[in-house]
């Protein structure tokens, strides 16, 4: 009897499908276990940070100026425009900044050329926020001449910084530059004055007046003067006793790589901290 043959069974060897299927994970694994990728991150952190030195040793180091010093005042006159049409109403503004002094008071003397401004008597002034009082208010028409006068009552603190003491509005007649001017000479108790609390000195040093070009082009000085700017600055003050402080101004231009007051961009100063 025939012997009937089995038929041959041949078994795969899987072994190397397995280690097929395990190669790329094995390798990324042994890609970590190298420590490649801790080497990579190391290298562009070593690189970053190369770069970033550099450019901080590339810029140049400001000489910090840590405070303004007391100084004299100012009185400021600013518009939003310098070039107005005829027929147009200007708005001016004025500031005074007390360069640190303690105030009771400033006296302002302004003159305007009536032939090319006339200044709108039903709103001639606006009284600003930094004495509480505003007792004299005049315009002589005739030769374009504005007092005005404005105190801190008598039983409260005066006014130290740099803020708004009112605004006058004006509307333009004809064509023709002029300059809205702060009548002032060092020394004269006549003109404007900025009056410092208790001793009553005129401590007033210095204006800014006001040009415009009324029907032409003109250069806008007020856009010029925000190149450079800066957020602000500290400056020493004194209290009504004499006591010295500090104050934080908002506002100033770059000056020998110190933020600095400025007629223009210096806006307001915060509250005379003193030394204890």
């Amino acid at each position: 009897m025939n012997e009937k043959t089995l038929p041959t069974i041949f078994e795969s060897d899987t072994s190397n499908l397995i280690k097929e299927k395990e190669t790329p994970q094995s390798s990324f694994l042994s890609f970590f276990k190298g420590g490649k990728v801790i080497l990579i991150v190391l290298v562009a952190v070593i690189l970053f940070e190369l770069v970033v030195g550099f450019r901080i040793l590339q810029t140049p180091i400001p000489k910090l100026k840590l405070l303004e010093p007391v100084s004299g005042g100012k009185i400021v006159l600013a518009a939003d425009k310098q070039d107005v049409p005829v027929g147009d109403t200007l708005s001016v503004n004025i500031r005074v900044s007390t360069g640190g002094y303690m105030t009771d008071g400033t006296d302002l003397v302004i003159s305007y050329n009536p032939a090319l401004l006339e200044a709108v008597e039903s709103s001639l002034f606006t009284s600003g926020d930094i004495y509480t009082e505003y007792p004299i208010v005049t315009n002589d028409v005739k030769t374009g001449t504005i007092r005005i006068s404005g105190i801190s009552a008598s039983d409260g603190e005066g006014f130290v910084g740099t803020g708004n003491f009112g605004t006058l509005l004006f509307k333009t007649k004809k064509n023709g530059n002029t300059t809205v001017t702060v009548v002032f000479k060092k020394g004269l108790t006549t003109d404007s004055n900025i009056i410092e609390t208790k001793t009553n000195t005129d401590v007033l040093s210095g204006v800014y007046n006001l040009d415009l070009a009324i029907g032409s082009r003109n250069l806008n000085q007020q856009n010029i003067s925000q190149l450079g700017s800066c957020e602000g600055f500290s400056q020493i003050c004194r209290d009504s006793n004499g006591k010295q402080g500090v104050q934080l101004c908002q506002g100033g231009k770059w000056k020998d790589n110190a933020c600095v007051w400025d007629p223009q961009l210096t806006i307001s100063c915060g509250t005379c901290e003193i030394n204890q």
